[in-house]
């Protein structure tokens, strides 16, 4: 796995992040990276298997889950920060 800086995309003012397609990556988020990065403060991960969030900082706590099209997200809330992150993609907590 390698550590990215990801190129940052605007949809309905809701910051996406898609790494579908380019290999195992890994992601690591605190509640203050999702506010900044977004108006709305909620960032949406799309993956695929092999793709790993993880989620820093306490007081992570899992929200209801959300069908985008064809995807399933799961929905992880702190601090006012939205999370949504592909089903596919594993998940987890520091």
């Amino acid at each position: 796995h390698r550590d990215l800086l990801l190129s940052i995309r605007r949809q309905r003012q809701m910051c996406i992040r898609d790494r579908t397609g380019s290999g195992d990556n890994r992601l690591v988020l605190a509640a203050s990276d999702v506010t900044a990065l977004s108006d709305t403060h909620e960032l949406r991960v799309d993956g695929n298997v092999g793709d790993a969030v993880t989620a820093s900082g306490a007081g992570w706590s899992a929200g209801a889950d959300l069908s985008v099209g064809e995807n399933l997200y799961h929905s992880f809330v702190n601090e006012g920060a939205t999370l949504l992150v592909d089903a596919d993609v594993t998940m987890s907590f520091t």
